[in-house]
């Protein structure tokens, strides 16, 4: 059983609001999925949008994967840059991420019937650009919290069960800056 002062003490030691890591370094870990996508787009300016889509889906996101195919099929890149990472995108691969923000009514709906320490993680479009945060449920209310990326850090021990996301996933789910 985990102390309130002990949940407090992890909330607060979170990357993302830790002199721990730096910003920049959170964003090398976590990537950056839209400048990939428009990365991609921009290097196959021929190649259509929305069958770039369709091949980000596809592959679970992984960038180098769909680039190195696209070369392999014949296209020609515009420029040379190949500095994607050989790893599946976080955002369609992790199953309690929920993409956007999910209305109020819908958060209700998925907590429904969960139990204390049940979670979800989303974004939401703050200042222009893409925030993450958990909600979780604690003594029957929603609490949210922000996070650095759409998975959840190892720290919070206290969260006991994550709620799966079964929609299917689109590319609205890989955030955009405004």
């Amino acid at each position: 059983m985990v102390t309130s002062t002990k949940r407090n003490n992890l909330l607060r030691s979170l990357p993302g609001m830790s002199p721990r890591k730096p910003k920049e370094e959170l964003i090398r870990e976590n990537g950056n999925p839209d400048s990939y996508l428009q990365e991609l787009i921009a290097m196959f300016p021929e190649f259509p949008t929305k069958m770039m889509h369709c091949l980000v889906l596809r592959y679970h996101g992984n960038y180098y994967k769909i680039r190195k195919t696209l070369l392999s099929a014949g296209w020609k890149p515009a420029n040379s840059s190949h500095s994607f990472p050989k790893s599946h995108d976080k955002h369609l691969t992790v199953k309690y991420f929920y993409g956007p923000e999910p209305s109020d009514q819908h958060k209700q709906s998925i907590f429904l019937h969960a139990s204390q320490g049940s979670f979800v993680s989303f974004f939401r479009i703050v200042n222009g650009s893409p925030r993450y945060f958990l909600c979780y449920k604690e003594y029957e209310k929603l609490r949210e919290l922000q996070l650095p990326g759409p998975q959840v850090p190892v720290e919070l021990e206290f969260l006991s069960k994550s709620i799966k996301d079964t929609r299917t996933r689109d590319i609205s789910w890989i955030p955009t800056s405004h």
